[in-house]
């Protein structure tokens, strides 16, 4: 899928870039240069409060210190909320990318909230500069208010006649939002849909999402032949690899993602690594650390290789650049409770993951996992009575039985919480979700132990690890979760004999 962030950072990616020179009348503004030279010039704490928040925004550490320590020595006339702001600044920063352990609440909602101030007068000064109103709309998804982002982003759409940077962002947006139908025509009102890889194959994956084909796969085809080992057209190569590998073509898809991994942006080396797994085969990704950004890819590669600190702190990098975007969250959030045992952590991701995405299933499941384990039952049984329960033949079902079988347990029924782990990994083994088997069977381990049946508790998890055995074509993620049964199964035969 596209990706979408603030414009600041857009004016540098390869999307950027013009497939042949042009002259185009929208261009990314440095908002922050403007505002700093209006107060240098006016010395008033409007033009302060402005020139700090564009700082924020895009993402100006230093010029944030600087003129935070100005507030700060101006706190007199400065609103309680700005003291905050520059409090906050001047004594953590905001978080880097990657920082081992950083929380993912990078914007706070006191920053969006002041973005989206800032933003909403520069519509007024600016009503015509597109890259105001994309980034008005970005900020309000922030705070989860859809509609409100939704209408920035049409006239976002309007006055930049379809620009590419601003029709792939709105693309995303509308995918946040499920309307994959206007996600599709949008991109094709864009100038130059049909030559542009960028556009294609935003197209080509968003109808992949769908479960469906692309109506222009012939020409995305066609044009992915033209230029082949260019970044410009590696997501396009990428999208047209997991096409075939859909449609049952291994070795085309194979060939066709050797070629769009030649010079790739980060979105095309996350879905090198996904498509690696998928074909079962080492990762076509050689580093993927040598790519800017690259969270995405850093995450599951981590992942596959059972390297979980190292994921999660991926993960939670994601999500910082994708912060409206459920995956890296759903990542972080099974990361840290189930591998790591980090359900605070995990509930404070859930949380804040779900101001943008209210009503997602798994999201929500997962809140519930790290507020049982965390003993705090009232919540995590009213969250679970109030979920959706899924059909019988759909995957999320195992997963329901599971976290049933959690909150029984830890509402002292021992013996319904087994029956519910039971059907769990039955249904598991039933759809042949080997790492949900396996996952499943962790959890039930740990709560058995937790109320002394050590024995119980190794028993089950080697009857479950050699269900498997004979199988060996284990799946990346499969053969990581048999590494920690297998410690598990150690540590409770240690507790067993001492």
């Amino acid at each position: 899928m596209p990706r979408w962030r603030p414009s600041d950072r857009l004016q540098d990616s390869p999307e950027a870039r013009p497939l042949r020179p042009r002259n185009d009348r929208v261009t990314v503004a440095h908002w922050f240069d403007t505002a700093y030279a209006d107060w240098l010039q006016l010395k008033s704490m409007g033009a302060l409060a402005d020139a700090f928040s564009a700082a924020i925004v895009e993402d100006r550490s230093k010029e944030a210190s600087m003129l935070a320590r100005e507030i700060m020595r101006q706190r007199g006339q400065a609103t309680p909320t700005l003291q905050k702001l520059a409090e906050a600044v001047l004594d953590k920063g905001r978080p880097e990318g990657g920082a081992g352990g950083a929380r993912p609440d990078l914007k706070r909602i006191e920053v969006v909230r002041q973005a989206i101030a800032f933003f909403k007068k520069k519509t007024a000064i600016q009503p015509r500069n597109a890259f105001v109103w994309h980034d008005l709309s970005y900020n309000y998804l922030m705070l989860g208010e859809a509609e409100k982002a939704e209408r920035a982003m049409a006239t976002a759409l309007a006055v930049s006649g379809h620009h590419r940077l601003i029709t792939r962002s709105a693309s995303r947006l509308y995918i946040h939002v499920r309307q994959p139908e206007k996600a599709l025509s949008t991109l094709t009102l864009s100038r130059g849909f049909i030559g542009d890889p960028w556009l294609l194959s935003a197209h080509v994956a968003i109808s992949q999402g769908s479960d469906k084909s692309s109506k222009f796969l012939k020409q995305a085809s066609a044009l992915f032949e033209t230029q082949p080992g260019r970044i410009e057209s590696s997501e396009l190569g990428m999208a047209l690899a997991t096409e075939a590998f859909l449609n049952g073509r291994a070795k085309v898809a194979k060939k066709l993602a050797k070629s769009a991994l030649i010079d790739p942006t980060e979105n095309s080396l996350a879905q090198g690594v996904w498509i690696s797994r998928k074909l079962n085969i080492d990762s076509m990704v050689a580093d993927v650390s040598a790519t800017k950004d690259a969270y995405e890819a850093q995450a599951f590669d981590a992942y596959y290789r059972g390297e979980w600190k190292s994921s999660l702190e991926s993960a939670l990098a994601w999500l910082r650049d994708q912060p409206f975007s459920s995956r890296p969250a759903l990542l972080a959030t099974f990361m840290a409770a189930t591998f790591l045992r980090d359900f605070a952590l995990s509930e404070e991701i859930a949380r804040f993951s779900l101001r943008t995405n209210t009503d997602d299933w798994m999201l929500t499941n997962n809140l519930i996992v790290a507020l049982a384990e965390q003993d705090k039952l009232q919540e995590a049984t009213e969250l679970f009575t109030n979920l959706r329960v899924p059909g019988t033949k759909n995957r999320e079902y195992a997963t329901w039985l599971a976290t049933g079988g959690l909150i029984r347990f830890r509402s002292g029924d021992a013996e319904g919480g087994r029956a519910l782990y039971g059907q769990s990994i039955e249904k598991s083994q039933e759809s042949g979700d080997r790492t949900s088997e396996l996952v499943g069977a962790l959890y039930q381990s740990l709560e058995e132990a937790r109320i002394g049946e050590t024995e119980r508790a190794a028993k089950l998890l080697m009857d479950v690890r050699d269900h498997g055995s004979l199988d060996s074509r284990r799946s990346k993620d499969e053969s990581a979760a048999l590494d920690v049964l297998n410690n598990e199964i150690h540590s409770l035969t240690v507790r067993r004999r001492s």
